[in-house]
């Protein structure tokens, strides 16, 4: 009866926590990679670091893609990073090939453990997750640069005087220094992430 009680009281857990018996990590399985291949290496002590990629319609933010070797559902995911503080969580739609959101992470500092799960909409069938960096720790280093970038700018196209023209000029040069800057990614940090794993049930090869 007790051995009953256990088994009916493990069931009732493993249903309330997702209605899958076991999750595994999808990025472990051979053929899985990413834009940096030590996101997904398996290995804690190594990192990679997120990058402008042309995957996305989001100038100058940094983002990480995971591809996986066949399409699985996947219901969470897990970052771990010691600057990554908010994102958000794309997924390819198979039919279409665009890319769908389906998390969001926020935070303004890092928790003790320098490790983040979100759940992602809908448990989505897919073969890639994209992560778009929102904020990171170097952040307000980076935007104290590209402000003082931003008021040399200003200072070198007003020296020639102070009127209508010389302050127009200085508005231009302020206005072509922040595009620069948002196209470089030098409005956020780089996210430097050790490992990022998408965990789903088990399935079967295709």
């Amino acid at each position: 009866m007790r051995i009953l009680a256990t088994a009916l009281l493990t069931c009732f857990v493993i249903a309330a926590v997702g209605c899958s018996a076991t999750l595994v990590n999808h990025t472990a399985t051979e053929g899985a990679t990413a834009s940096d291949v030590r996101f997904v290496d398996g290995d804690l002590t190594t990192h990679g670091v997120t990058e402008l990629l042309d995957t996305h319609e989001a100038d100058g933010i940094s983002e990480a893609m995971v591809t996986l070797p066949e399409p699985r559902v996947v219901s969470k995911m897990v970052v771990h990073s010691p600057n990554l503080l908010s994102y958000e969580v794309f997924v390819r739609d198979l039919d279409t090939g665009e890319w769908v959101t389906s998390a969001y992470h926020q935070a303004y500092k890092l928790s003790a453990t320098k490790q983040t799960t979100v759940r992602l909409k809908g448990r989505p069938r897919t073969d890639a997750v994209l992560l778009r960096v929102l904020r990171t720790t170097g952040d307000s280093i980076n935007r104290t640069k590209t402000l003082s970038r931003m008021n040399r700018a200003y200072e070198n196209a007003t020296s020639a005087g102070a009127g209508a023209y010389g302050l127009a000029q200085g508005r231009q040069a302020v206005d072509r220094a922040l595009a620069n800057a948002s196209n470089a990614g030098d409005l956020r940090g780089a996210a430097t992430i050790h490992e990022i794993a998408l965990f789903g049930p088990a399935e079967a090869p295709e």
